[in-house]
């Protein structure tokens, strides 16, 4: 299992959520952190890491929250498009 923690620091997403939504945070990028290596993630350029957080962001809202209806295709959908950003 990939550390979920390299993967926030990596986004530097935790200010992108308050104190009450850490938790969703921190188990949405768990999620992502399965989903992506490390060393994908790491080659990004911070305007296509930007996308992707904001992308994450209205993935986790149009879902109300409920991170176990984000998909992993989602979250690879997501990535492949920062990716070409």
């Amino acid at each position: 299992k990939r550390d979920s923690n390299a993967v926030l620091k990596s986004f530097c997403l935790v200010q992108l959520f308050t104190k009450e939504n850490e938790m969703l945070a921190h188990s949405l990028y768990e999620k992502v952190a399965n989903t992506i290596s490390q060393a994908n993630l790491s080659k990004l350029s911070r305007s296509q890491t930007d996308w992707l957080e904001e992308e994450l962001s209205r993935l986790s809202a149009e879902k109300q929250g409920d991170i176990d209806e984000i998909g992993y295709d989602d979250i690879l959908k997501a990535f492949n498009r920062a990716k070409s950003k």
